[in-house]
């Protein structure tokens, strides 16, 4: 009996965790649209991108709405419309946008 009280303790724990990381955890991500947000932020700041990319390096990425950012990536990503969540970073007195994933958005 206790085993079950436990498995169940268990698994409401689980579920309230899961709801918790679908509910609350992604509020924090702000989405830009602008490279002038970008000094506003603070450094660690989860942000969301959407657009086509205009130009590529291999270690940074190029909207279409003139936001840049860094990415190590293999080339192909050219003339594509992406969706991207990355974070602030600060280089110096820079702050600069790190890539953490991407979507290719049809």
């Amino acid at each position: 009996m206790q085993k079950l009280t436990l498995l169940s303790l268990l698994i409401a724990l689980e579920f309230l965790f899961l709801l918790f990381s679908i509910l609350i955890l992604p509020v924090n991500i702000k989405q830009i649209n602008s490279p002038n947000e970008i000094p506003q932020l603070e450094n660690n700041q989860k942000i969301s991108i959407e657009g086509k990319i205009t130009k590529e390096t291999q270690s940074t990425i190029k909207f279409n709405n003139n936001i840049s950012a860094s990415y190590k990536h293999k080339l192909g990503l050219i003339n594509q419309t992406i969706k991207a969540e990355g974070i602030i970073t600060s280089h110096y007195s820079n702050k600069t946008i790190q890539i953490s994933r991407i979507e290719i958005i049809k």
